[in-house]
């Protein structure tokens, strides 16, 4: 048994590139409204569970749906300062439960990846998890550098050892195995690469 759970599912995009590779896969959608098209997309494969909730560190939190639907967030900074801050208008959602990491893992003990895109709250939702997974990987975008960092650091203290960069999306990426690096490197590249001011540059981290 190989699971993946996909935090941030949308409209199944990665998990439609990921599916083949895993036994089964567990979507998190805090977006209500996309957790429909989800259970109707996936109506017909019993190896696709679908959460809606918001993967956080906290008990509560308050959901914001934008005017397209891929970037909605639980983060408010997302909100009012990043590449998308004035191009959207955004309404808040209240009463969507929240689930941690670890209770995801627990349930899920077979965990081979953790995927994690949810728009500036990966930083949050990374908290949740207090031991390491097989493999993790998250979105990144230079105007959170601080918070990437921060990330960094607590994947490493949690015993991840390799990671990698990559840039923009690319639902079927997989890390090639001569492009690990130590964290001290990645740290350093992240710490001397990102400017907040920017925001141009984004993609994923992974963790292994």
């Amino acid at each position: 048994m190989s699971i993946l759970i996909d935090i941030g599912a949308n409209h199944g995009q990665y998990t439609d590139a990921q599916v083949n590779n895993f036994s089964k896969v567990i979507l998190v959608e805090a977006n209500p409204f996309l957790c429909q098209g989800l259970e109707e997309k996936y109506k017909d494969n019993s190896n696709i569970s679908i959460i809606n909730a918001i993967a956080s560190n906290k008990e509560e939190e308050t959901f914001f749906i934008s005017n397209a639907d891929q970037i909605s967030t639980a983060d408010p900074e997302w909100i009012s300062n990043s590449r998308f801050s004035k191009d959207y208008q955004w309404r808040p959602i209240q009463g969507i439960q929240t689930i941690s990491l670890d209770s995801l893992v627990n349930k899920y003990p077979d965990v081979k990846r953790v995927k994690i895109d949810v728009e500036g709250y990966e930083w949050n939702v990374i908290q949740s998890l207090h031991g390491k997974v097989p493999e993790l990987c998250f979105e990144w975008a230079e105007e959170k550098k601080e918070d990437i960092l921060k990330t960094l650091t607590y994947l490493h203290e949690l015993g991840f050892e390799k990671f990698h960069i990559q840039y923009q999306d690319e639902y079927s990426y997989t890390v090639p195995e001569d492009a690990w690096v130590s964290f001290d490197s990645i740290y350093t590249s992240v710490k001397n690469a990102c400017i907040p001011a920017r925001k141009d540059y984004w993609g994923m981290i992974w963790a292994s």
